[in-house]
């Protein structure tokens, strides 16, 4: 649509994008020779393999974690731990997943855990408080209650 002469909002438009979106698309994957798909899709796979974030828990740490893990300490004493005696701000959940890649790599750190290898994360359930227990429909109530003579009536 660019090589048409539309312009960003044009294209945006047509697209169903936002016009930002669409802006930055362009100004990110633009080489040389101005904007083209399949340049853009090598530069996107590009960004994508070097994206790859560093593992949080490594070296000394790791050893730590591990440590206080066979000593028992759950992940959340375990985080608190670290954060006050080493200003290591290393959260529960990432120990949890620290555990879970160890256990599938073959580890026995998952053993340690009190709550017997399994994390069980409770379903939310919705609506749960607006339901009245024993609740009685509106159509049954006493024909009194029309006549609103009562604090309770209202």
């Amino acid at each position: 649509m660019l090589q048409q002469g539309n312009n960003s909002s044009e294209i945006a438009k047509t697209l169903g994008f936002y016009l930002s979106t669409i802006g930055r698309e362009i100004q990110r994957n633009s080489g040389l020779r101005g904007y083209r798909p399949k340049q853009a899709g090598t530069f996107a796979v590009e960004r994508k393999a070097t994206q790859r974030k560093k593992p949080k828990i490594t070296g000394d740490l790791a050893d730590e974690v591990e440590t206080r893990i066979r000593l028992l300490h759950s992940p959340e004493q375990i985080s608190g731990s670290l954060r006050r005696d080493y200003g290591d701000t290393v959260s529960h959940e990432t120990i949890y997943r620290y555990i879970a890649r160890d256990k599938k790599a073959g580890g026995e750190l998952y053993v340690c855990l009190r709550i017997n290898s399994r994390r069980r994360r409770r379903p939310r359930v919705k609506g749960s408080r607006s339901q009245i227990t024993n609740r009685v429909d509106i159509s049954q109530r006493p024909a009194s209650v029309e006549t609103r003579r009562f604090y309770g009536d209202w």
